[in-house]
């Protein structure tokens, strides 16, 4: 074959030129559809990983957050509720029946039931300890042995003492999120000066003590026999040998006969 013509050469020379401006264009649309491919999957990656963080931070954080006051079940029971509660004391239920026995500040003899409906999602461990000396009749002979009129009424230690177990205090100052405010009928663990040292003994509020809120791990509240309470509070009361003298201990013994679960029939 002939010496190509100079302008043959060029002829050629700018079909190849054109060729690899194509070839590099082609390359630069590809290369160019990958990263967008590629920033899309990272996008997508980014919101399903972010996503899921906020999902198991919201989830951790509801799961450790105490209900708010106005989600509880504060409904009392209406007489005709009542009568048709059904005790059942190898059956734990949400709501607990404290019976009890005094002579009423008119001389007359009385008995009747203190209704508590129990908030496990508020203070699961206290609860969980409540119902286990309730299902083993731990309550039963034992008092309300301290007595304040405006305050709260005091009971629950019971004469053996067996099955009583300390547990940990679930309330704000011992590092637990509890938001049940000490208000009238609501019951709490009494305990003492150890944050958790709470055991088997109670305290029902008769008139609203915010003051410890924070400082007890309030756990229930009355739905039926506040009237009960309010007529214990209103008791003579001597000096407390249990209490350093305090004058709190019911003249006549206020005795807690038994504590059962109750059901609806």
């Amino acid at each position: 074959m002939g010496k190509l013509s100079k302008a043959q050469e060029e002829a050629q020379r700018r079909k190849y030129m054109a060729e690899l401006r194509q070839k590099e264009r082609q390359a630069a649309k590809k290369m160019s559809r990958i990263v967008w491919l590629i920033s899309i999957v990272s996008a997508i990656v980014i919101v399903a990983v972010v996503s899921s963080v906020l999902v198991l931070t919201y989830l951790r954080d509801k799961a450790g957050q105490a209900p708010k006051m106005e989600d509880l079940n504060f409904t009392a029971l209406s007489s005709a509720e009542y009568d048709k509660l059904v005790l059942t004391p190898n059956d734990p239920s949400d709501l607990v029946s404290i019976k009890v026995s005094y002579t009423a500040a008119d001389g007359e003899s009385k008995s009747g039931n203190i209704v508590v409906r129990l908030f496990e999602e508020v203070a699961p461990q206290t609860v969980a300890n409540f119902k286990k000396l309730v299902s083993s009749n731990h309550y039963a002979a034992s008092e309300f042995h301290r007595v304040l009129k405006g305050f709260m009424i005091q009971g629950g230690d019971s004469v053996s003492g067996a099955g009583a177990k300390s547990i940990k205090g679930e309330f704000s100052e011992n590092g637990f999120k509890n938001n049940l405010s000490h208000k009238r009928g609501v019951i709490s663990m009494a305990r003492g000066d150890e944050p958790n040292s709470a055991s088997d003994e109670f305290f029902i509020v008769h008139q609203d003590t915010t003051e410890l809120d924070g400082k007890y791990a309030a756990f229930g509240y009355v739905v039926y026999g506040m009237d009960i309470v309010d007529e214990i509070a209103a008791l003579e009361v001597e000096a407390n040998p249990k209490m350093d003298g305090e004058v709190s201990r019911p003249v006549d013994k206020v005795s807690i006969t038994s504590v059962n679960f109750v059901n609806f029939r």
